[in-house]
């Protein structure tokens, strides 16, 4: 590709040329041969048409220049959008975890009673009501169990980011593993590790065994494998999104190239024939 100053050099040669043979650059009129006009037409026409590939070649590299700096800014968000739904998630486990490290299971035997309704047209009802205590202690499970389950969700939508990001979804979906020991106290683990609670089933468990529960939910238990689980993420939060340069870097670097000095020197060649066609 012709540098500006061999632009410039051709620009000078032509004008000569022109000269030489009585060719005015302001005027078509000729003072020597149809012959010498013709090849000095000639040299026009190639420089014209150098000059106009160098312009298309100018607006292709300004559409790479563009579509790099989207992309850079594309990731940058994508990786602070990761990175603040990261922090909230592992903030709203951390203060459930704490809440569950708390909680008493022993509610009492007499914690549901049964209640029967009887409507207008003679049907009965039967449901089960629960004590306040009761009530609290399932509270507390089910903003665990929803808290838990926002951060195995953003893990696993995240998961093919990068090789660190998938362990960290393998290790918050663990639940899979004693799915049929929660499944016994009313917590149902779906095929992508999170957690469905059945209420009634979960509260006839405490009432009947709340050390049972508390062995399978507590410390011991999920609430110490998702506390665990916190404090791991927590320490490779940084390192979970990947850098830039280590997933694109390639592209990038190849994209680089035609930014700074030599895009300057494509546009002022392209420029430098705008002005010359202008001038005849």
């Amino acid at each position: 590709m012709s540098t500006i100053s061999s632009t410039i050099n051709n620009t000078y040669l032509m004008y000569k040329m022109a000269q030489d043979n009585g060719q005015s650059l302001f005027s078509t009129e000729s003072t020597k041969t149809k012959k010498a006009g013709q090849a000095t037409d000639s040299m026009w026409d190639a420089y014209s048409s150098s000059s106009s590939a160098a312009a298309s070649t100018l607006n292709s590299i300004n559409s790479i220049n563009s579509n790099r700096n989207e992309l850079v800014s594309s990731y940058d968000t994508a990786a602070k959008t990761f990175k603040a739904e990261l922090g909230s998630a592992l903030k709203d486990l951390s203060g459930s975890i704490k809440e569950m490290k708390k909680l008493d299971f022993h509610v009492g035997s007499d914690a549901i009673t049964t209640k029967t309704t009887t409507a207008e047209d003679g049907k009965t009802t039967t449901s089960n009501v629960y004590s306040k205590e009761l009530k609290d202690v399932l509270s507390t499970v089910k903003d665990f169990v929803k808290d838990y389950n926002t951060s195995v969700s953003l893990f696993n939508d995240y998961s093919d980011v990068s090789k660190k990001m998938s362990q960290m979804s393998s290790m918050f979906s663990d639940a899979t593993a004693r799915a049929d020991t929660y499944k016994q106290i009313g917590l149902n683990v779906q095929s992508d590790g999170t957690i469905e609670i059945d209420e009634d089933k979960l509260a006839k468990a405490i009432t009947e065994s709340p050390d049972r529960v508390g062995g399978i939910l507590g410390k011991d238990g999920l609430v110490g494998k998702a506390e665990a689980h916190v404090q791991f993420a927590s320490g490779q939060s940084d390192k979970l999104f990947p850098s830039i340069n280590s997933m694109f870097g390639g592209q990038l670097e190849r994209a680089s190239v035609y930014t700074g000095g030599s895009m300057l020197k494509l546009s002022s060649y392209a420029s430098m024939g705008n002005l010359v066609n202008m001038m005849f």
